[in-house]
C-alpha cells in the first residue's frame, strides 16, 4: 500500500525508528525504515494514532537536495547532496531522523526539500503500538 502523506494526510514519526541505507535513484529518495510511527491517520481502518509498522519505505519525489548532520566524538559534521540545481520550483520541506544501528556515526538528521512524500507499506506488515 503507497499513501501520499500531503493528500491523504497523515503524519509520521521518524525519531525512534531505525534504518541502515539511503537509496539514491535520479531525483528520488528512499529509506526503509523500521519501527516507523504513524499519526493523524483516519483513512485505513487497521491503522490508528500511535502505531508502528514493523517495515516500510518513506519516499520522496522530486528531490532538489538533501542536507545531513552527525555527531561523532562530539564533532558535528555536516553534508549536502544537490539533485537538483536548476529548478526554481516551491518545494516542501521536511526534516526527519535516520538512526543506523549497523554505524559509529549512530543518529543522523535530515533535511530533504522535495515535490512529494510517500509511505509505502506491504498489506501484511505487523503493527505494533
Amino acid at each position: 500500500m503507497i499513501f501520499n502523506i500531503i493528500e491523504d494526510f497523515f503524519e509520521i514519526n521518524t525519531f525512534e525508528s531505525y534504518s541502515k541505507d539511503i537509496y539514491v535513484v535520479n531525483d528520488n529518495i528512499i529509506i526503509p525504515y523500521i519501527n516507523i510511527e504513524v499519526f493523524m491517520i483516519n483513512f485505513y481502518s487497521r491503522l490508528k494514532n500511535g502505531d508502528k509498522l514493523n517495515f516500510s519505505y518513506l519516499i520522496f519525489t522530486g528531490v532538489k537536495e538533501m542536507q545531513w548532520k552527525y555527531n561523532l566524538d562530539g564533532k558535528v559534521t555536516c553534508n549536502k547532496l544537490v539533485v537538483d540545481n536548476f529548478s526554481n520550483k516551491n518545494y516542501l520541506v521536511d526534516q526527519i531522523d535516520v538512526t543506523n544501528v549497523f554505524s559509529k556515526y549512530g543518529d543522523y538528521d535530515f533535511e530533504i526539500r522535495y515535490k512529494e512524500q510517500y509511505l509505502y507499506f506491504s498489506n501484511n506488515v505487523k503493527v505494533k503500538n
